[in-house]
């Protein structure tokens, strides 16, 4: 499960770029929640991935100060990763 620990690091760092220990407090709660969550996936190592490439891009975006592409990504992202964790119980996604 190290790429999905390596996964939910990287969005804890995101969160952290906002300098909110409230924010940091909440995102805490819901990476443990996901953390569960992740634990009903037939593959959790093939969903993780899936959004390590995806993960390298949002990085370069914000590296290269392109800040509003890569909200937009990440928007997508986290829709996609909704969508992926939300079918894959009952077979539909990865």
């Amino acid at each position: 499960m190290a790429v999905g620990t390596a996964n939910l690091q990287f969005h804890r760092d995101l969160v952290a770029l906002a300098r909110s220990p409230r924010t940091d407090q909440v995102a805490e709660r819901l990476l443990a929640e996901l953390r569960l969550a992740f634990y009903a996936v037939p593959s959790p190592q093939r969903l993780h991935a899936t959004y390590v490439g995806r993960n390298r891009g949002l990085l370069d975006l914000l590296v290269g100060g392109e800040f509003e592409k890569a909200a937009t990504q990440l928007e997508e992202y986290l829709q996609d990763s909704l969508a992926d964790l939300l079918g894959a119980p009952r077979g539909e996604a990865v």
